[in-house]
């Protein structure tokens, strides 16, 4: 629970007002007199104060990894990133072998900043050398939307057996989640401590909103690999007329990811509501595109790829919809 220590402004100068803090918050963080702390005004007006510190808080978190599974240890190690660890100390009785190794790196390439600092037979180190000095979350946000549009245009070019154009639509999905995962972290760690508010030069609310809109485009992205991965099966066995709706189709889509992510960054309430107001179409004419005269493979294949298009739409409305409540 949230608890409210009402205190009465005191006047000790001419223009100085002043507050006491609560003991138990300065006994919690060992404040004593002298101590520095930082004050922030947010964008709502409200004050923050924090124990100052000219130095990037170390934050280590030790992992014994021998009670884990391969999986357990990849969702220890992000669940750690994104809360924030700065440094993941990773002890083993019975040493790294190779599975477990491949796991760490596995983990190290889907996070931005993180590398092997130090290690030996049983301790590995990772390291955050990440500065989030110059980061701007619009930016990455920005960089998401932009990789996740050309993956959704180089989908449709995707001939059969073309394996080497999905891996590297795979590599762009990748690239995106380690983008999101950045993001999720950031803002999560600026949630909880208003020094990197300040630092991103953004509000409680906007780091909610943008945790919002980069699942959404994480999302599309998986979607993307999803038809790709279909298409590159069965696109030349695909009827031309079949093919010719389905291409109408993202074309809709493309535009209307488009026109989403303008009024998100225009906080443009009414183009937004207009484009939450589109989503009809896009079922009616998913539900135009006849496939039930293909073969069985071609028809399971063609319906996946028609039901994740009609999931991106979804998604695109739900981004609109977060553009209209930023826009407010």
């Amino acid at each position: 629970m949230i608890s409210t220590d009402i205190r009465k402004v005191q006047k000790t100068g001419v223009c100085t007002y002043t507050i006491s803090l609560p003991k138990s918050w300065t006994s919690k963080n060992n404040i004593s007199a002298g101590d520095k702390l930082s004050v922030f005004e947010d964008k709502d007006g409200a004050l923050s104060v924090n124990v100052y510190s000219s130095e990037k808080i170390l934050s280590e978190r030790v992992v014994n990894i021998d009670e884990l599974s391969d999986c357990a240890l990849k969702r220890k190690l992000l669940a750690n990133y994104l809360d924030g660890a700065n440094r993941i100390r990773l002890v083993s009785k019975r040493g790294f072998d190779s599975v477990k190794r491949e796991a760490i790196l596995q983990h190290i390439k889907r996070t931005i900043g993180f590398e092997i600092s130090d290690e030996s037979s049983n301790v590995i180190i990772l390291q955050d050398f990440f500065s989030s000095d110059y980061l701007s979350i619009m930016k990455s946000i920005r960089r998401a939307f932009i990789i996740s549009k050309f993956m959704l245009i180089d989908t449709v070019k995707i001939n059969s057996k073309n394996q080497k154009a999905v891996e590297s639509i795979i590599s762009w999905e990748e690239e995106i989640d380690r983008i999101a995962f950045l993001v999720r972290r950031e803002t999560g760690l600026a949630i909880r401590n208003s020094l990197r508010l300040k630092q991103l030069n953004i509000s409680v609310m906007e780091c909610i909103s943008y945790r919002t809109l980069i699942e959404q485009i994480e999302a599309i992205a998986d979607h993307i690999v999803a038809i790709a991965q279909e298409e590159v099966l069965v696109k030349d066995a695909i009827p031309t007329d079949v093919f010719d709706e389905i291409y109408v189709f993202y074309e809709m889509i493309l535009g209307y990811y488009e026109d989403a992510m303008k009024c998100y960054f225009k906080k443009d309430f009414h183009g937004a509501n207009r484009v939450i107001d589109r989503m009809d179409e896009f079922v009616r004419k998913k539900n135009s595109i006849i496939i039930d005269n293909l073969q069985k493979e071609v028809l399971v294949s063609v319906s996946t790829i028609i039901s994740n298009m009609l999931s991106i739409a979804y998604h695109c409305s739900n981004i609109a919809s977060e553009a209209a409540d930023r826009a407010v």
